[in-house]
């Protein structure tokens, strides 16, 4: 299938993004009441709030249900205010003109971009997951105007998906990688957290990937309305550059055609590592979200 960038398609895609936003908020609820994690909908979005400095609290879908009012900005800006956080928003460039045109007017500067990039999946994809089994490592690519040297592989990578149960491996995995720290070094507890709660999100699955028996890396899939969501990849430093990340993604476009999903979806910083490693196994951009944020809203 030929995928046409339209808005049809921003649709589609924000629509899984926003419900993902709502089963993130349920599942931080029940990891960490003590942050009192709360949700908002508005206007075809939502708004999600973790805690002040969480990465998740923002707005999200706002404008792609028609034109946003001064009066719902408002309203925005004192639910996120009124917990002490940032009001921040992520704007899809699909969203109705007058999401941009109030925020300029309320002084929101840009934060952020990021990349929403897209696949086709077809149920041939579905014949390479082998969970739990021996995982072939994609070759490598060298910078342009490098001679190509293959990295040695790993002997052994194997994937398995892996549960709540398994938070006492999977967690300082994830947010050790995610920061890229050395062995040894104690991720900070918001990193954590995230990786904890990821293990907890309605209609998304967890995945480790080992190396001769070690943690090596993970990634998250959300699998909704024919949407496989890939999120949450992290390789530690010491298995960088090995083909973890590929082998990952790879098994989860199998898992989510396996699954009968049509579209796979994820999200990465502009030209980075994670972007490469998606490209060369069939995404490309769609288009390009962007963060914007009031640092000069008063406080409550």
């Amino acid at each position: 299938m030929t995928l046409f960038m339209d808005r049809a398609l921003a649709e589609r895609l924000d629509a899984a993004l926003v419900a993902e936003g709502v089963a993130y908020v349920a599942a931080w609820r029940r990891c960490r009441p003590e942050d009192e994690p709360a949700l908002r909908r508005m206007g075809g979005g939502c708004l999600l709030f973790t805690g002040a400095d969480s990465p998740v609290t923002q707005a999200v879908g706002l404008g792609m249900a028609g034109p946003v009012s001064d009066a719902d900005l408002e309203a925005m800006e004192r639910f996120f205010v009124g917990r002490a956080a940032t009001p921040r928003v992520t704007v899809n460039p699909m969203a109705h003109p007058s999401l941009v045109q109030g925020l300029r007017r309320r002084g929101y500067v840009l934060e952020d971009f990021e990349g929403a990039l897209v696949c086709s999946l077809n149920p041939e994809q579905s014949r390479t997951c082998t969970p739990a089994g021996p995982v072939a490592t994609p070759a490598t690519v060298s910078p342009p105007g490098q001679a190509r040297t293959p990295l040695e592989p790993p002997r052994e990578l194997t994937i398995r998906r892996v549960g709540a149960e398994d938070v006492a491996i999977w967690a300082p995995t994830i947010a050790r990688g995610f920061e890229g720290l050395q062995p040894g070094t104690r991720p900070g507890r918001m990193e954590l957290t995230l990786a904890e709660v990821a293990l907890n999100i309605e209609f998304a699955e967890s995945y480790l990937a080992e190396v001769d028996g070690a943690a090596a890396g993970g990634g998250s899939l959300a699998i909704h309305d024919g949407i496989a969501t890939c999120f949450g990849d992290a390789t530690l430093p010491e298995f960088r550059g090995r083909g973890v990340q590929s082998a990952l993604l790879r098994h989860r476009l199998a898992r989510g055609a396996e699954a009968g999903c049509d579209l796979a979806a994820a999200g990465a910083a502009p030209g980075n590592g994670s972007q490469r490693n998606m490209e060369r196994l069939g995404f490309r951009v769609a288009y390009t979200v962007v963060m914007l944020t009031c640092q000069s809203y008063p406080r409550a």
